[in-house]
């Protein structure tokens, strides 16, 4: 998911919001942790991540003990020496081994968490544009919500597959699995990039009505542009869909 557009993404929002990009690759961290550990019960404090705006890219690590088998009692925070060979030569007991967490495991949660993000970036801008103009908190709310709207596409989604063409079932082949997968990666991830430019969008025009200019209408309107990718990414699932069923 997070790639080298992700990147500029926050960086334009530097420039525009004056939003530091490490303080939400921050924020991006800490929600991905806490959603990681939310999805894997057990977890502990031996989860971290690791984004690097040189080669822009975030990793998510896994840090566990090497120990003897017969010593194996916490498997969320150990990992056995047959197992840490995969990963380090000759692993000796107690050493520290980090896993890279694979990115069909990653991407969900870091796709939905940067919608949160820019989500909340928008919502920033409506709590200091309210500060200069607290007549204008009904467009505020409009403009603040509709990036968050990118959401309900995936959900829309899952509903085609599961009740309009009655895919999502025990019987359902290889070749259907692999299609519905393919199709919810392209629609999740232009859903991801739509919300991020639509964001930036709204809280633009949130700025400028905070200021006193008389944009909401077109803001709502050009807002409404990138989100055509979005109808479109979910048309595409609909005819992928129809040909499955």
């Amino acid at each position: 998911m997070v790639n080298a557009e992700f990147f500029d993404a926050l960086e334009q929002l530097e420039k525009e919001k004056g939003i530091p990009v490490d303080y939400m690759l921050d924020r991006v961290g800490q929600a991905l942790i806490t959603a990681y550990k939310r999805d894997n019960d057990g977890m502990t404090d031996n989860v971290y991540v690791e984004p690097d705006r040189d080669k822009k890219t975030i990793h998510m690590f896994v840090r566990k003990t090497v120990v003897k088998a017969e010593d194996l009692y916490e498997p969320y925070e150990e990992i056995t020496l047959e197992e840490a060979a995969e990963y380090k030569n000759i692993p000796m007991v107690g050493d520290i081994i980090d896993i890279d967490i694979p990115t069909k495991s990653f991407g969900r949660i870091a796709a939905q968490t940067a919608k949160e993000v820019i989500v909340h970036v928008a919502g920033n801008a409506a709590i200091g544009a309210l500060k200069k103009n607290d007549s204008a908190f009904g467009n505020f709310l409009v403009l603040t919500a509709l990036p968050g709207t990118q959401g309900l596409y995936g959900f829309a989604g899952y509903f085609m597959f599961q009740t309009i063409f009655g895919i999502l079932t025990p019987q359902i082949t290889a070749i259907q699995a692999s299609a519905v997968l393919g199709a919810g990666i392209a629609l999740g991830l232009v859903a991801l990039f739509s919300a991020i430019r639509q964001g930036q969008v709204c809280a633009n025009g949130i700025a400028a009505i905070g200021q006193g200019h008389n944009v909401f209408s077109n803001t709502l309107i050009l807002a409404v542009f990138p989100e055509l990718y979005a109808i479109v990414a979910l048309a595409a699932t609909f005819l992928i869909g129809s040909a499955l069923a």
